[in-house]
């Protein structure tokens, strides 16, 4: 049993088209799990597109759990656990893939569940349109159209898969990085390396995505206004921070900096709750959504402010 997660906080995904793509799917051993930042908005729409594809396999659609971050700022690593608090007990690990792929290998589940079923962590390779110019940048350099062993900060984008069990050994996704966009799994990839995680490049395993759709993320200025309160409501200039090689960065840079001293940590610093407790309590709860979102507002870090430099999120 494989788990399959489309992550989606934008205003125009392209859901038909990852079902139809799912559908043909050589295994079809796997549930999909859709996590939508503008899932009260839309959940009537979006539950009907699912209805009418009439796909085998099982779907749940779901909102991100509560977050200090909702309706402000991006909180791609809560939405990620989210996945995994969602996420069947009997699955072998999450596969991702993005919400603007347009086309993807047939084998694409089977093959990162091969990984998966080894204990292997396994990052795919992308394709572009409307321009299509060859593999991606960790392409190059490699004499052959095979997987190769490589660094965990490889493990990152839209395609990239990781058994449970790794997952749940380093803590899953570093809720540090929220309110910001980037390198957060970059950071996991580091993490699960240092655990004893394999992680490899598997080129064969290749998704193609669309260059427009990709473009319009949530700070987007064509957002839509009726939406502002799942999400940013305005574009933002991201927030940086001073490194030691003197030089300003994105902020969440600063994270991985960290993580790089510090080379025997393989747990977040950013996540205050158990994640493994907290996913058996929504199986306890029957899936249900309403239920689970009341009883994850519990579970709100209750950090007033930016860690970044100390603004208070609910003026961001």
């Amino acid at each position: 049993m494989k788990t399959v997660v489309l992550i989606t906080k934008r205003t125009n995904p392209l859901f038909e088209c990852a079902l139809e793509n799912l559908k043909r799917q050589s295994d079809q051993n796997f549930e999909y799990i859709i996590v939508d930042a503008y899932w009260s908005q839309r959940h009537s729409l979006v539950e009907n597109i699912i209805k009418s594809a009439n796909c085998e396999f099982p779907i749940k659609y779901i909102p991100d759990k509560p977050s200090r971050w909702s309706g402000r700022r991006p909180a791609l690593s809560s939405a990620r656990n989210t996945a995994y608090l969602w996420s069947d007990p009997q699955s072998d690990g999450l596969i991702f893939y993005d919400d603007c792929c347009t086309l993807n290998a047939v084998d694409l589940v089977e093959r990162h569940g091969e990984w998966m079923k080894k204990g292997i962590a396994c990052a795919g390779t992308w394709y572009s349109l409307p321009r299509v110019y060859g593999w991606e940048w960790r392409r190059k350099g490699m004499k052959k159209l095979e997987w190769v062993l490589c660094e965990g900060s490889w493990l990152h984008g839209g395609n990239f898969s990781v058994p449970i069990r790794a997952l749940e050994g380093v803590g899953l996704w570093d809720e540090a990085y929220d309110g910001e966009i980037g390198v957060d799994d970059c950071d996991l990839g580091i993490r699960l390396s240092r655990s004893g995680c394999r992680v490899i490049f598997d080129p064969a395993i290749w998704v193609v995505y669309d260059t427009a759709t990709h473009s319009l993320l949530q700070d987007d200025h064509t957002f839509k206004q009726e939406w502002v309160k799942e999400c940013a409501s305005k574009s933002y200039k991201p927030k940086e921070r001073l490194l030691k090689d003197g030089k300003m960065h994105f902020s969440n840079e600063w994270l991985i900096e960290r993580l790089n001293e510090n080379r025997l940590r393989i747990k977040p610093v950013g996540n205050k709750f158990d994640f493994k407790e907290l996913r058996k309590k929504i199986q306890e709860l029957d899936y249900r959504v309403d239920e689970v979102q009341e009883y994850l507002k519990n579970y709100i870090d209750p950090d007033p402010r930016d860690w970044r430099d100390s603004q208070l999120i609910e003026e961001m």
